[in-house]
């Protein structure tokens, strides 16, 4: 697992809501170029969590002598899973927000940016949303 996978299975399902806000602060002011490779590990994970069955490993953090039942194991799922979907939700947001504000851009401010910067960054908006649509 790599560092963020870790955190993201300890934070507890308690607190989504605010995990949820955390995130899309922290993406919210973030460079719109991030948005692909950040929909990519997103979605990876949520196919990756979204077909566990009861028989997967249990979770490593219950003592040796207890026995994982169907249910503990398929409650972690279902909690893991929903943490991603809770990321998914908020690169949808924070993907609809910048491509509602890239769209009501006054008509200045096409002199005033770079060309091949603005189209690269709308080709990876594009492809954040095609990626999007095909998976999920």
């Amino acid at each position: 697992k790599s560092g963020a996978e870790e955190i993201i299975t300890k934070i507890p399902i308690s607190i989504a809501g605010a995990y949820f806000d955390a995130f899309r602060f922290g993406i919210q002011f973030s460079d719109s170029r991030s948005f692909l490779a950040l929909t990519s590990w997103v979605v990876e994970n949520i196919e990756s969590s979204i077909w566990q069955s009861n028989g997967e490993e249990a979770d490593e953090s219950m003592a040796d002598g207890e026995e994982a039942t169907g249910a503990a194991v398929g409650s972690e799922g279902f909690t893991l899973q929903s943490k991603y979907l809770y990321l998914g939700s908020a690169v949808l947001v924070e993907l609809d927000a910048y491509t509602r504000k890239q769209e009501d851009q006054p008509w200045f401010t096409s002199k005033l940016t770079v060309s091949h910067e603005k189209d690269q960054v709308k080709d990876e908006v594009v492809e954040s949303w095609q990626l999007i649509k095909e998976k999920l």
